[in-house]
């Protein structure tokens, strides 16, 4: 009997040890995966990621070549793009319902701006998110929620894109943004909240940077210049070319 009860236990223990091990080997491919899907889902919008990265015990999660793609009705094919961004995590909050966050450092995002008829593509993912977490989803209980304690976005560069601009963006740079304490006076934010704050943040920088109805005075200036250079030289017309934008 007594043989049994060890048998038993050893085949459970050996169960245990292979659930932890495969729960291990396939934590990051299932947390890109959840990336994925959610990040697509909420901004309704194609989010990829190549590659995700967690160290459990040191609490370090890195993410590379992230790209959000422009939601329908932009031209561009990216909105966000992000060779590789990190994040610190307290360890023992991993498997908690609220999760601190202690960095995100994110370095030289690729974002463009661009404007449509009606509005920007910041405009629209800030909808589709605000849509997403309507009265109409309800948050469980059991949802994770997490705590930021410093955020910052570095060096990063904007490409500013409209129709009048015939495809020729303009490239400005992205004022670095640094936040904290995100979701503390809430006592936790749900992965979407945050993303929504995120993005609302960065939409007041872009606003600030990028002023398209200068830019679009500036290329009808331009172009009833370049009308005028009918009657210049070829060398002043070129030069007048390369000013457009």
């Amino acid at each position: 009997m007594m043989r049994k009860v060890i048998i038993i236990v050893g085949v459970s223990f050996s169960l245990l040890l292979a659930v932890i091990f495969w729960i291990h080997g396939n934590f990051d491919r299932i947390a890109r995966e959840a990336i994925v899907n959610y990040g697509s889902e909420m901004t309704q919008a194609k989010v990829s990621v190549d590659q995700v990265s967690i160290d459990m015990i040191n609490g370090k999660c890195v993410i590379k070549n992230f790209i959000l793609a422009n939601p329908e009705g932009f031209q561009a094919d990216y909105a966000i793009k992000v060779k590789e961004f990190n994040l610190e995590i307290a360890p023992s909050t991993f498997t908690e319902h609220l999760i601190l966050i202690k960095r995100i450092q994110i370095v030289a995002p690729d974002i463009i701006y661009e404007r449509s008829d009606k509005s920007t593509n910041f405009d629209m993912i800030q909808r589709n998110i605000a849509a997403y977490l309507g009265p109409t989803k309800a948050q469980s209980p059991d949802d994770k929620k997490v705590i930021v304690n410093q955020l910052s976005i570095k060096d990063g560069k904007i490409q500013a894109l409209a129709a009048f601009m015939n495809g020729q963006p303009v490239v400005f740079d992205l004022p670095d943004l640094y936040m904290k304490n995100l979701g503390k006076a809430e006592n936790g934010l749900s992965p979407g909240q945050l993303g929504q704050v995120i993005v609302s943040a960065l939409k007041k920088e872009l606003i600030a940077t990028v002023n398209f109805t200068k830019l679009a005075n500036g290329a009808l200036d331009a172009a009833a210049d370049l009308a005028k250079t009918v009657q210049e030289s070829p060398g002043e017309m070129v030069n007048k070319l390369k000013s457009l934008f």
